[in-house]
């Protein structure tokens, strides 16, 4: 564990999807502030956003929009990625805070249904 500048660890997720996303015609954007740290395992909070961005870019609509948003707070940081992509419904939603999940999305791909599973592996700390 480390010192870890999110704004650093936003930037490199962006950067790696950007050719993804310039194919699908999503535009990508970050708002974070240059001196947001937090201390954690850099190489984890690495993969994680990697497969949000991801996910946001993969289930996303032409001519999309992804953002990263950092929010700072007193003693903790929200990490946000936000979409203009599908939806999950309610029960997706609950079942994400389950220690190991798959959701099964289906999309609707030039006129054919094509599916795919999103895995997650999240803590709420609600």
């Amino acid at each position: 564990m480390a010192r870890v500048n999110l704004s650093e660890v936003v930037r490199a997720a962006l950067d790696t999807i950007t050719p993804e996303a310039t194919e699908h015609h999503i535009a990508v954007d970050m708002v974070c502030p240059p001196d947001v740290t937090l201390w954690a395992d850099r190489n984890e909070i690495e993969i994680v956003l990697n497969n949000l961005v991801s996910n946001a870019i993969k289930y996303n609509k032409q001519n999309g929009q992804v953002t990263i948003r950092v929010t700072p707070g007193d003693h903790e940081v929200e990490i946000a990625v936000l979409d203009t992509g599908i939806d999950l419904s309610k029960e997706e939603v609950v079942r994400l805070f389950e220690s190991f999940v798959r959701i099964r999305v289906t999309i609707q791909v030039g006129g054919m249904d094509k599916a795919d599973v999103a895995g997650f592996d999240v803590e709420s700390h609600s």
